[in-house]
């Protein structure tokens, strides 16, 4: 949003207030000065401008920056702040707009606004407010984030844009609103912000972002300063704290949402204010349910709606190492069309239709986790890591995919002696059968690693008996079937992927009836499912997966 946030905020000399000189400082004394040196520039309003070009800033450079930045914030907050006002990181919503305001991103953040109140977009707040009172009663009252989004243990801090400003300028303004945030809550008993929602232990996940349409991150060579500068956080905040972790990212609308719904601030509450959703009301909605990461090495990765930031946080915590060792990036990756496929229902679960032959399963989707650890009933070794976990009203799903691995030759199967622990209950006679004729023949499948399936289902009877009480465990095998090999071209056999789902078919005729319920589903399939659902963007979205992957 405009605001007076990028001017110069010293506040140097003093001010009257209540008859006596009081000097004035900021919670962000000596930020443009270290900016401007970072960037060999004489003035911070040169960031604004759009035809600036600027030399990249190194890893190293974009680090040291945002640690001065940290120390500076450090420094200037005393240790017994005059007045942490009891409104600083409050969770709000402030949707009066004037019937003439007719600013482009303050319709479209008031228009968030409107709709949260009215029950539309549960979990978004707008205005919040980052410093005011916790130097002094009167310093940086202006600074607040835009538009705030908590969902689970997600923190998101928006700054909002649509033409004004550059990219640039706006990363520097949200990043000193997460520098501020990580400060806060290092500080929060000291700050007297131990009620503040935001500031709460089960917020572990803080994402630091700036939004905007296409048009506004074009022609810009931003891409490799949010890089460099996403590290430099990511990499402070796990200095920091303990509690949580930080990214920094460009989101961009999706291309149809062109131009913002409202013609004045009387439209937005008109449109908005309704408890029956409108059109412009659903436009703005979904708008925001599909952002996608821009910069160049996301769009690569991830397809449009599916939340790339978050997800290579998720895979860097991850065991695989996908993104760090390239694997990711590979053109037979199975991790890169698994989590486009089911990413894309990372932030909004329920919009998940029910998988094929699981109608039954008490739809909708409460919870999705990606590449989530489901641990045995014992602490040592190695515990199974699934590509996808989910949570209905009555069943826990655990979903493994499959994309180029079972074409590539199955290593023999091997299971320790623990698995033959007398702790699976008297329901579980499939799978064990299973691990038997396994270790008898280790190389009884030839396609299916039947025994990562017979490990999965233990894990996840292991999760519902102790974890997810209440709650019916069922294993979900997605499978792709690929006509050749990306690099060489090479056919992959009709009798290969033939023999593939005659082995599935065994294998779900020697578990069935168990405790752990079996089903399998090719990802054309599946996807076929989603192109005939009323939901456009859903349609779009199994059309882009069949596009890039061709499952």
């Amino acid at each position: 949003m405009e605001s007076g946030a990028l001017a110069h905020y010293a506040c140097y000399g003093s001010r009257v207030n209540e008859g006596r000189e009081a000097e004035m400082p900021s919670l962000y004394d000596g930020f443009d000065q270290l900016i401007c040196d970072a960037f060999r520039i004489q003035d911070r309003q040169h960031l604004k401008r759009k035809s600036l070009k600027l030399e990249p800033l190194s890893d190293w450079e974009a680090s040291r920056l945002v640690q001065a930045l940290f120390d500076k914030i450090a420094e200037n907050a005393p240790t017994r702040p005059r007045s942490a006002s009891n409104q600083l990181w409050r969770s709000t919503r402030e949707a009066k707009i004037s019937d003439h305001n007719r600013s482009l991103e303050k319709m479209l953040e008031k228009s968030v606004a409107v709709l949260a109140t009215q029950g539309h977009m549960p979990g978004w707040f707008n205005q919040c407010p980052v410093a005011t009172g916790v130097v002094d009663p009167y310093a940086d009252g202006g600074r607040r984030v835009d538009l705030v989004n908590l969902t689970g243990d997600t923190l998101r801090l928006i700054e909002l844009k649509w033409h004004s400003d550059t990219p640039v300028s706006a990363l520097l303004e949200v990043l000193e609103y997460g520098l501020a945030y990580l400060l806060a809550r290092n500080r929060r008993r000291e700050f007297n912000l131990d009620r503040q929602t935001l500031m709460q232990d089960h917020v572990e996940v803080v994402q630091v972002e700036v939004v905007g349409p296409p048009a506004f991150f074009a022609g810009s060579d931003h891409a490799e300063l949010f890089a460099a500068m996403d590290k430099a956080l990511r990499k402070l905040a796990a200095e920091q704290s303990n509690e949580i972790s930080m990214s920094l990212d460009a989101l961009v609308f999706p291309a149809w949402f062109d131009r913002v719904p409202f013609g004045s601030g009387k439209e937005v509450n008109e449109k908005c204010g309704t408890r029956i959703l409108t059109d412009e009301g659903r436009r703005v909605c979904e708008a925001f349910e599909q952002l996608a990461s821009y910069s160049a090495t996301h769009r690569d990765r991830f397809l449009d709606g599916v939340p790339g930031n978050q997800i290579e946080r998720i895979l860097d915590d991850a065991a695989g190492n996908e993104i760090r060792s390239g694997k990711f990036d590979s053109p037979e990756s199975s991790s890169a069309l698994a989590v486009n496929t089911f990413g894309y229902f990372l932030r909004r679960p329920e919009d998940l239709p029910p998988l094929p032959d699981l109608e039954h399963a008490g739809w909708p989707a409460r919870s999705l986790f990606l590449e989530k650890t489901v641990r045995f009933p014992w602490s040592g070794g190695r515990h199974p890591v699934l590509d996808c976990v989910l949570t209905t009203r009555s069943v826990l799903i655990g979903i493994e995919c499959k994309r180029f691995e079972p074409f590539r030759g199955n290593a023999k199967a091997v299971f320790s002696e623990t698995y033959w622990r007398p702790v699976w209950g008297n329901r579980m006679t499939g799978y064990q059968r299973v691990r038997d004729l396994l270790r008898a023949d280790p190389d009884r499948y030839a396609f299916l690693d039947a025994a990562q399936l017979v490990k999965h289902a233990l894990a996840l009877l292991t999760e519902a008996r102790e974890r997810r009480r209440g709650l019916r465990p069922v294993l979900v095998y997605v499978y792709a079937e690929p006509s050749a090999w990306p690099r060489s071209g090479r056919p992959i056999e009709a009798r290969d992927k033939t023999l593939h789902e005659e082995e599935i078919a065994q294998f779900a005729d020697l578990v069935a009836g168990d405790a752990v319920e079996f089903a399998a589903c090719s990802y054309r399939r599946l996807l076929s499912a989603w192109q005939h659902q009323s939901d456009d963007a859903l349609r779009k979205h199994a059309n882009a997966v069949m596009v890039r992957y061709s499952p």
